[in-house]
């Protein structure tokens, strides 16, 4: 498994630091469907959580749409979706 948690985006204008950002999130085909992507966005969330991150944005593939619905991310248009608060 690799991933990584950055403190800050480098480069990505618009972005002041209260917004997070879920990308490239993906689970190997043979390991889907044991809730490995799930405990990751968790993760993921609970820490922008503890930072204080009010908004979270995420670009879905239609294969990873359910699992965004399911931590509370809605559609703000097409397959880009928006999670506000914990």
């Amino acid at each position: 498994m690799r991933g990584s948690v950055s403190p800050r985006l480098v480069s990505c204008p618009g972005y002041d630091g209260r917004v997070g950002y879920v990308a490239n999130m993906s689970t190997d085909p043979a390991a889907r469907g044991r809730g490995i992507g799930t405990a990751v966005l968790r993760a993921a969330l609970a820490w922008l959580d503890a930072q204080g991150v009010q908004r979270t944005d995420l670009h879905a593939t239609p294969e990873g749409q359910r699992i965004y619905e399911k931590a509370g991310f809605g559609p703000p248009g097409s397959l880009g979706m928006r999670r506000i608060g914990p």
